[in-house]
């Protein structure tokens, strides 16, 4: 109902005070009170008085497309900043980001081990690019060098866990010693690479206007190529080059620049969607068994997923476990896989499919043509949401299905064709049907165009699901003629 929090601060210290989570202060008062630190004799400072307040404070539920926690929960951090003694010393104990720059340039498990993997890897890179005079293909080489080299532990870490030396000759790392050695062998190419500290997304949002060193737990690698500017991350194999795991995607990173004046904050956004294409073709045998093929194209981070799926499990297995498959009476066959290692294509999976309609009476076939990946529930459980919807990259997924049934069957009901939109070109729902030469044409499109919402936007988030989630219910209803 009500939560309250007073604090008395003596002058002597200053502390750094943030407001923490969404919800906003419903009292936030400051006054002086005289006189009222007196840590020995004659000698006494003036107090300041804060009170803060906030009402009516919803419970916290741990829903769907969020970060961390930490993120939202409500609160106050005060940092101590300065003690002023009464002497006329001064002690700082927050840094200026200038300072964290420096110290980092020349920590020993950050700018050293860059400095000591550059000498390293130098003989082996000048032999990698000799046949290449072109930057960005240079890069792309070394890219595929570093991350094929090494194997990711799975520890983060800002800093080199193992250093550029053992990390080089056991070929493994956390992600500061692969990252780290990233920017060496950048560097070692002549190209204008640094590292970048960031936070992961379980592991809450960075401080932005003094550092908090404790507040990072990731390095990544900065590629300046004149206009254009790469991230990369070199831990996962099945990583394109310039993009970022979805763990990175989380505000904003600190660049930590050999040049002083370059360092700074950069956007951690993604450069491409989680997208996916399905293309289905059926046709109708006795009257009641569909057979034809499936098509799944995947993109970007749908790829990404993908491939890990794959290739940590057997593929068939993988195939049946997490394509969302609607009913039982559907049967795959013949799965093949294209691309699977070469990462700068679509990952492209074909399949046999059969699908034994089931049939009440002989004279009627209801059919939901939304076979795989049928949007049965609203993942939006909440009716009011007070942080943001956070996917990571846009969604985009495409269903395209061909159905050519029987000349002994008419289209007695299908699904209306349907056009939703968010506002400010947030997203849309697509939903076309054509009937022609006894086949069946449908056009599906779901695209979320932002990484996040705004709780302002949920509603209207929300509401499109429930209109998604009632569409895909629907029926083509076919008649005997």
């Amino acid at each position: 109902i009500k939560s309250e929090f007073w604090a008395r601060i003596p002058a002597n210290f200053v502390y750094n005070i943030t407001l923490q989570g969404y919800l906003n202060l419903a009292k936030n008062e400051s006054s002086i009170l005289n006189d009222c630190f007196a840590p020995g004799g004659a000698l006494k400072a003036d107090c300041v008085w804060l009170k803060y307040s906030m009402e009516e404070v919803p419970a916290f539920i741990d829903e769907d497309f969020m970060t961390t926690k930490d993120n939202y929960l409500a609160g106050i951090n005060f940092e101590l900043s300065q003690i002023k003694f009464f002497d006329g010393r001064v002690d700082n104990y927050t840094r200026s980001w200038p300072d964290v720059d420096i110290e980092l340039r020349t920590h020993e498990d950050y700018g050293v081990q860059i400095k000591k993997a550059v000498h390293m890897l130098n003989d082996q890179v000048n032999s990698l690019i000799s046949h290449e005079s072109e930057s960005s293909k240079q890069a792309k080489l070394i890219y595929e060098f570093i991350k094929n080299w090494y194997t990711w532990n799975g520890h983060t870490g800002k800093y080199a866990e193992l250093g550029a030396k053992k990390a080089y000759e056991t070929q493994k790392g956390n992600a500061g010693d692969i990252n780290l050695a990233l920017v060496a062998a950048l560097q070692s190419a002549g190209l204008n690479a640094d590292p970048v500290m960031l936070s992961t997304r379980n592991n809450g949002l960075p401080h932005e206007l003094h550092p908090v060193m404790s507040d990072f737990n990731y390095t990544i690698a900065h590629l300046n190529l004149g206009q254009t500017k790469i991230l990369l991350d070199a831990t996962e194999k099945q990583l394109p080059f310039g993009l970022l795991p979805e763990r990175c995607l989380n505000g904003k990173g600190r660049l930590i620049s050999r040049k002083a004046d370059e360092s700074g904050w950069i956007e951690l956004k993604p450069i491409e969607k989680r997208k996916k294409l399905f293309s289905i073709n059926l046709k109708m045998e006795d009257g009641k068994a569909l057979h034809g093929d499936l098509t799944i194209t995947s993109y970007g981070y749908e790829a990404f997923d993908r491939r890990v799926e794959i290739i940590n499990e057997d593929k068939a297995r993988a195939n049946h476990k997490k394509l969302n498959i609607q009913s039982e009476a559907i049967l795959l066959t013949d799965y093949v896989v294209e691309n699977l290692e070469d990462t700068s294509k679509p990952l492209v999976e074909k399949i046999k499919i059969e699908y034994d309609v089931e049939v009440l009476d002989p004279s009627t076939i209801y059919l939901n043509p939304f076979i795989i990946e049928r949007l049965e529930t609203n993942p939006l459980k909440s009716s009011e949401r007070h942080f943001p919807v956070d996917y990571g990259a846009p969604l985009e997924t495409t269903y395209m299905l061909n159905l050519e049934y029987s000349s002994t069957y008419k289209v007695d009901e299908m699904p209306s064709n349907v056009a939703l939109w968010l506002p400010n070109k947030g997203g849309r729902f697509i939903l076309s049907l054509t009937n022609l030469n006894n086949t069946i044409t449908m056009t599906n499109i779901i695209s979320l165009a932002k990484s996040v919402y705004s709780p302002e936007e949920y509603h209207s988030l929300r509401e499109l699901y429930n209109r998604m989630v009632q569409i895909h219910q629907s029926q083509i209803v076919l008649k005997k003629q």
